[in-house]
């Protein structure tokens, strides 16, 4: 049995500041998705950011969003104990979907190990790229799921549900969007590119 190194009666909220960053789950989704998943880096500063003004807890949100992955599990654990304090109720693991962040990591190191890379002398097949294609949609699946499943307890904690508190589209997110668009332009643009040369090479 582990100990809580923040009393829980400092979780509930003192005030009408949010514990925690509230955002709608369609604008979270496009986020993630069009930015590559670099909005999650904002997305924990955010968070932490929050926390800190509500409690005053000693932190620093920004080395606390470098290597988030770190800080997830003491991120959740803190969002679960709010949600006892003020007795809301969300049925989830902050535990669980920890472990499972670390699985999408370790298994996104291991996977080129387990199949090697091609070089000059082993050309890429069509074969490749398509399992390359295969792990990009799982990884988004899967992590999208489990900042889905992170925001709904967050938004059932600060008590809206729908986060209609921040659910339109800002200029600011509207950057993110367009980097994220050059990003994914990109990333097409060489995989076409690369898939044509494969099966170019194969013809040879």
């Amino acid at each position: 049995m582990t100990t809580n190194p923040i009393p829980a009666a400092s979780e509930a909220p003192q005030s009408a500041t949010p514990m925690f960053y509230v955002v709608s789950i369609n604008k979270l989704i496009a986020l993630l998705l069009v930015t590559s998943n670099l909005y999650a880096f904002y997305w924990f500063y955010r968070n932490w950011s929050a926390y800190r003004q509500a409690t005053g807890e000693a932190l620093v949100p920004l080395l606390r969003s470098i290597i988030p992955v770190l800080f997830m599990y003491p991120l959740l654990s803190r969002v679960e104990r709010g949600l006892n304090a003020t007795g809301r109720r969300f049925d989830w693991s902050p535990l669980m979907l920890t472990l499972v962040m670390w699985l999408v990591i370790v298994a996104s190191l291991v996977s080129p190990w387990l199949s090697p890379e091609p070089s000059e002398l082993t050309p890429p097949k069509l074969s490749h790229w398509g399992r390359l294609l295969f792990e990009t949609f799982l990884y988004f699946a899967i992590t999208t799921w489990l900042f889905c499943r992170v925001q709904r307890a967050i938004n059932t904690h600060e008590g809206d549900l729908q986060g209609q508190a921040n659910s339109q589209i800002t200029w600011a997110n509207w950057i993110w969007i367009a980097v994220g668009v050059l990003m994914w332009t990109l990333y097409v643009a060489v995989m076409t590119v690369s898939m044509s040369v494969s099966f170019l090479w194969g013809l040879s």
